[in-house]
């Protein structure tokens, strides 16, 4: 199995919407790189969230219904998609 390699905008972005603990229960390694620990201890930014999303709901971490509203709250919160991609992702859900 591949590890998951981290850039700092799924941390960023899970973190506000309380759900990057789910991240743990992954079974592969977890990695970040000393730049991206900086930036998110540090500072903050955003990338590859959804899916890390999908793939909580996917393993039953959360509901098809807490995934919606994460979506909707990581919006709220400044992440950008455009309304294809927004529906892209609920096709995804299903």
């Amino acid at each position: 199995m591949k590890p998951l390699v981290f850039d700092a905008t799924p941390l960023i972005y899970l973190g506000k919407i309380k759900l990057l603990d789910k991240v743990a229960h992954f079974p592969e390694d977890k990695y970040i790189t000393k730049s991206i620990f900086r930036e998110v201890v540090e500072r903050g930014k955003e990338h590859g969230t959804i899916y890390l999303l999908l793939r909580m709901m996917k393993m039953k971490l959360i509901t098809r219904k807490k995934t919606l509203e994460s979506l909707n709250e990581m919006i709220h919160h400044g992440w950008r998609c455009s309304t294809e991609l927004y529906a892209e992702i609920l096709m995804a859900m299903k």
